[in-house]
Parts: structure tokens; sequence; C-alpha cells
């Protein structure tokens, strides 16, 4: 009887995580929808955007080049990253600050969340403080 207990719970338990590991591999291989909004360019306009939350959420790429070439600071040097969303973006720091080691990493359309994730993965170009 004990017998018979342990293998209706093995079998149970072997079945339950078979069930889980479908529902994780099929669920990983989809691409997420976006319910339509009757609008085409919308549409279509939502639908390019989704790779940029799923596979470069902060938009790291933009600017990686760029983040390479510059050098760490130098002692004492007092550099300035501006981080936001499209007005950032717009801002000619060179024009506004000649001579200032300001540096824009402003990206159109930017969010909270993904501007954080930009000054947190950039280290190279700035000490925190």
């Amino acid at each position: 009887m004990i017998k018979k207990k342990m293998m209706l719970i093995r079998s149970r338990n072997a079945v339950l995580f078979l069930l889980v590991a479908i529902f994780c591999f099929s669920a990983g291989a989809q691409q997420p929808s976006i319910p339509p909004t009757g609008f085409p360019g919308l549409d279509q306009y939502r639908a390019s955007r989704i790779s940029i939350f799923t596979d470069d959420f902060g938009q790291l790429a933009r600017y990686r080049e760029a983040n390479a070439s510059w050098k760490p600071p130098a002692v004492g040097e007092n550099r300035v990253v501006f981080f936001g969303d499209s007005i950032t973006d717009l801002w000619k720091l060179e024009e506004y600050f000649p001579g200032k080691p300001y540096i824009n990493r402003g990206i159109g359309g930017q969010t909270t969340p993904q501007c954080w994730c930009a000054s947190v993965r950039t280290p190279s170009i700035c000490n925190r403080r």
C-alpha cells in the first residue's frame, strides 16, 4: 500500500515537472502579442518597439561605441553625464557649455527605468557621487 502511494506521488510529480517544462519552453518561444489599435501606422510603430523593450531595454547599444571612446575621468575632472528622454537628447551641450566635460546620453522615448538602467551600465564615462 505504501509503495503504491509512493509510486503515485512520483508519477504525479513527473507529470507536473513535464507540464511545467513544456509550458516554460513554449512561453519563451512566443513573441509578445500586441492588441491592435485599429490604426495600422500606430500598430506598426508599436510592433517596431518590442525589440527595444525585450532585447535592449535601456537602449545601451545606441551609445556603446561612443562610451568606449571616452577615457575614464582625470583626477579632479568634474564630468557630468546627462541621462533623459527626447528633451535631453536634443540638448546641444557643446554649444550651451563650451569647454565643459559634459556628456549627453539622452534617448528619445526613454522611461525612468530605462534611464536608470543606462546610468548604471555606463560606469566607464563617469564617477558616481
